[in-house]
């Protein structure tokens, strides 16, 4: 069963950090995420945090 799943994901500065980025995190598996500076390691967990952050406020609205 997976626990998060992103598709498609991508991320423009001046230069693309990433694109087309897709993947799945297993419930109780673990991960590394490797890559130079700048590389988008910390910008790839913001975008995880905003999408988790709208889909509980989607949640929360549908709720009341």
């Amino acid at each position: 069963m997976s626990f998060i799943t992103l598709r498609q994901v991508g991320f423009l500065t001046p230069q693309p950090l990433f694109q087309n980025l897709s993947f799945t995190i297993g419930e109780r598996c673990r991960i590394g995420v490797v890559a130079g500076n700048g590389g988008g390691k910390t910008t790839l967990l913001f975008i995880k945090c905003a999408l988790c952050k709208a889909l509980i406020k989607q949640h929360n609205r549908r709720t009341k």
